[in-house]
């Protein structure tokens, strides 16, 4: 099989404590599951790791595209993480460069919902800033979640019958691994977007 270029996505999770840390991960073809880059570093059937692809050769047959493709090939590059329990002040600050919600997440990673980057206004906002709120206060789409290898057709489905723009994507554990947006998935059906396992001449 040719190598196919497999994107770098990248994980921004915010703690209670102000800490920032930065994860990196692939979707695997072969494992059907997010994988960290450190790991593909180590697998024979990886040819090169860069800061923004990773090129492989997996075992096995092609790995499926258009609308059976894996929803975790069309996720979004970057994604902000809140913890649950971080200052609704923090995460407004975290809002301010990012144009998609930002996942709310308990422990151990799992979705608990996602916050709109238009929190300032909200009618409920000075309340919520009195308070000392937290992410998990105005958290919402807590339904909008399916498997990471969830077919992108099957994905988009459900944000249309939602009448959503996101959907987070989460491994077997639920832990969330990406975010998919309405409009990646739809530019890949429609031809507009390659899809990220692209295979590489």
């Amino acid at each position: 099989m040719a190598d196919l270029s497999l994107p770098v996505h990248r994980r921004l999770a915010l703690a209670s404590s102000g800490r920032v840390t930065v994860r990196e991960s692939v979707f695997c073809p072969a494992q059907t599951q997010s994988v960290a880059t450190s790991t593909c570093r180590r697998c024979a059937h990886a040819h090169a790791v860069t800061r923004d692809l990773v090129l492989c050769a997996p075992p096995g047959p092609a790995p499926a595209d258009g609308q059976a493709a894996p929803a975790a090939s069309l996720a979004s590059s970057q994604v902000a993480l809140v913890r649950h329990d971080v200052p609704a002040v923090a995460v407004l600050d975290l809002a301010e460069w990012t144009a998609q919600p930002i996942v709310v997440v308990g422990e151990r990673n799992r979705f608990l919902g996602f916050v709109s980057s238009g929190l300032r206004a909200l009618p409920q906002w000075p309340w919520m800033r009195s308070r000392h709120a937290v992410a998990s206060d105005f958290a919402e789409g807590r339904p909008l979640f399916v498997l990471e290898a969830t077919p992108v057709i099957t994905a988009l489905r459900l944000m249309a019958r939602r009448g959503a723009r996101w959907l987070a994507l989460v491994d077997a554990t639920g832990a969330v691994q990406g975010v998919l947006s309405d409009v990646a998935a739809l530019a890949a059906l429609a031809g507009g977007t390659p899809a990220a396992s692209e295979e590489v001449p």
